[in-house]
């Protein structure tokens, strides 16, 4: 088996993130219950999902050779950062439904997808989806913006 030391790190990292999030959902049992849903189950589910990816992390062949250097930051990565940096700054302000359309087709545009309509229509779907799973699944509400 050839396993590289930066899956490993990286693995053992993802392990240690995630049983450190086990540990802090845990402690605090008199949170309230929705409809007999303890509100830490959510966090959990995901958490142990991250330990499996922390373990399928760690023990994964390496496959990399030289032709596959990439450089970690290019013009693409600094202008993902500034547009989610945007969005956190105007997520409070022009609320989620505007904030959120926006963002995805900036994201879409930066990572080079042409095809504007499809685009559209995903980050017009995709918005609705997650308002109607937080606003009526979890039942957090979203912000609506102080601007309106």
């Amino acid at each position: 088996m050839n396993l590289s030391r930066s899956n490993i790190f990286n693995g053992i990292f993802v392990l240690f993130v995630s049983v450190l999030l086990f540990f802090r959902t845990t402690g605090k049992e008199d949170a309230f219950t929705t409809e007999g849903i303890h509100p830490m189950d959510y966090p959990r589910a995901l958490i142990f999902l991250l330990f499996i990816l922390g373990i399928l992390i760690a023990f994964t062949k390496s496959k990399k050779t030289e032709e596959d250097r990439i450089p970690i930051v290019t013009r693409r990565t600094i202008s993902m950062c500034i547009s989610l940096i945007f969005f956190a700054i105007l997520f409070e302000k022009i609320g989620f439904a505007l904030c959120a359309f926006g963002g995805m087709m900036l994201c879409g545009i930066i990572m080079g997808y042409r095809r504007f309509v499809l685009l559209t229509c995903v980050s017009a779907i995709s918005c609705a989806c997650i308002w109607i799973v937080f606003t009526y699944v979890l039942k957090i509400p979203l912000p609506t913006g102080t601007i309106w």
